[in-house]
C-alpha cells in the first residue's frame, strides 16, 4: 500500500509527483490539500482536517468526496492525515507540497515526519519544490538512483553504527549522538546502500531541473 499525502504547502515539483502518482492506491488530502488537487487535477480519496483552509472551489470540485472533519487543534492537519494513513498500513507514504510558505510550518513538519518514522519505521518520501527527501527508519536501505548525484545526509537524534557504501565519503559504524550532518555527497554507484541500528535518517537528493 502506497499512500499520497497532499498538504497546502509550495506547489513542488508536480513533473515528478505525476511520475509516481500512478503507482499509488490511496489520496489523501490533508484540509488545503484539497486546494493544491484541485490545482493539480488530482482527485483525493478522502479529505482530512479541522477544514479552515479548504476554498469553495475545492469544496465544489470534491463535493463527492468523502470528508473526514476533525477539530483537535492540538494536532496538524500533517499529523492527522498521517495518523489515517497508518490505519492503511502502508509500505510508504508520499508526501506534496509539505514545505515552503511559511517557515515555522516547514520546520515543524520535518520534525513531525522525523518522530513518526522514529516510531512507526515507515519509509517516507517528501517532495519538494527542489529536492527530494527520503526519509528512513534504522535498519538496512538499497538507495537506487544514479552516480555522481550530489546527496546530502542528516539526523536530528541519535545515529547508531551508520554505514554508508556506495557514497563518495563512506563511513563504517559510525555513531553520532546528537545529530549527523553530511553535506554534498556524491553516489559513486547506481545502488548504494545505508545501514544504521538506531535513529532515523533524512538523505535528500536535489533535482537537477525544477519543474
Amino acid at each position: 500500500m502506497k499512500i499520497l499525502i497532499i498538504l497546502n504547502g509550495q506547489k513542488n515539483n508536480s513533473k515528478y509527483l505525476k511520475n509516481i502518482v500512478n503507482n499509488i492506491d490511496f489520496i489523501i488530502a490533508a484540509d488545503g490539500g484539497a486546494n493544491s488537487c484541485s490545482s493539480l487535477h488530482l482527485i483525493p480519496d478522502i479529505i482530512i482536517g479541522d477544514l479552515d483552509s479548504i476554498s469553495d472551489e475545492a469544496k465544489t470540485n470534491f463535493s463527492q468526496i468523502p470528508i473526514l472533519y476533525i477539530k483537535n487543534q492540538n494536532e496538524t492537519d500533517l499529523q492527522k492525515a498521517l495518523e489515517y494513513a497508518l490505519n492503511k498500513k502502508p509500505d510508504k507514504i508520499y508526501i506534496f507540497a509539505c514545505l515552503g510558505k511559511r517557515e515555522d510550518h516547514s520546520l515543524i513538519n520535518l520534525l513531525i515526519l522525523n518522530n513518526f518514522v522514529q516510531k512507526h519505521r515507515i519509509k517516507i518520501e517528501l517532495i519538494t519544490k527542489s529536492a527530494r527527501f527520503r526519509i528512513l527508519p534504522f535498519g538496512n536501505h538499497e538507495i537506487i538512483n544514479r552516480k555522481n548525484k550530489i546527496v546530502s545526509l542528516f539526523s536530528y537524534n541519535t545515529i547508531e553504527n551508520l554505514n554508508l557504501s556506495g557514497f563518495q565519503y563512506e563511513l563504517k559504524n559510525k555513531n553520532y549522538l546528537n545529530n549527523f550532518i553530511g553535506l554534498s555527497n556524491v553516489y559513486t554507484s547506481d545502488r548504494s546502500t545505508i545501514k544504521f541500528s538506531s535513529g532515523v535518517v533524512f538523505l535528500i537528493e536535489p533535482f537537477e531541473r525544477i519543474e
